[in-house]
């Protein structure tokens, strides 16, 4: 009884780790630096590429949203990346930090396995509102961002800061499969190790 009281339990224990690591594992910790790649344009595609080491794992662009009027955002890759989207309702000033806009996250597109991800809002305050694309470690290559719905705001986004020094980076959080991998066979083995106490008890 007692054994499969600690199984269940190092069961659950895993299944939480797992989740709550891939949920924070796209959102930019709070000293990535809002660099703005510009405006997305209407009726074509912003072309981007992302490293998931540093700061690069991380692309912001502005828009203009209109009250009562949907926007729809997708983004895609042909080349290994799963690209996530998160939408803000505030614009970043100059060498701002992604924790001084974080709390105007007015939705958010999470994808942990597909190549492709699409996000819809419809915005109740007319205003420029900043476009994240993300995604998980250990990916590199490139995407495509488009969608309907919005205005751009040339003019508007701050202009690039100096990156920080490469040793200063913030790397994406580690949660791809081969950690989560690697989380889970440590906590297994503490579980075997513990369940073998209570049985020789």
């Amino acid at each position: 009884m007692k054994y499969q009281f600690h199984r269940r339990a190092i069961t659950l224990t895993l299944a939480l780790v797992a989740s709550s690591a891939a949920f924070a594992s796209h959102v930019p910790p709070g000293p990535t630096v809002v660099n703005y790649l510009g405006t997305l344009p209407i009726d074509a595609n912003a072309t981007g590429s992302i490293n998931s080491s540093g700061q690069d794992g991380y692309d912001f662009y502005c828009i203009g949203l209109t009250a009562g009027r949907t926007v729809t955002l997708g983004a895609s890759s042909a080349n290994g990346l799963f690209p996530n989207l998160i939408l803000l309702s505030s614009i970043a000033a100059p060498g701002a930090t992604y924790s001084t806009i974080s709390a105007s996250n007015v939705s958010e597109a999470d994808n942990s396995s597909a190549a492709s991800v699409n996000l819809a809002f419809t915005p109740t305050i007319s205003g420029n509102y900043t476009v994240v694309v993300s995604t998980f470690t250990g990916q590199s290559g490139t995407y495509q961002l488009g969608g309907s719905g919005f205005t751009p705001i040339n003019g508007v986004c701050p202009a690039a800061v100096i990156p920080l020094p490469a040793a200063a980076n913030v790397p994406v959080p580690a949660s791809d499969p081969l950690t989560l991998g690697a989380m889970a066979l440590l906590l297994a083995a503490i579980g075997a190790f513990v369940a073998r106490k209570v049985r020789t008890r």
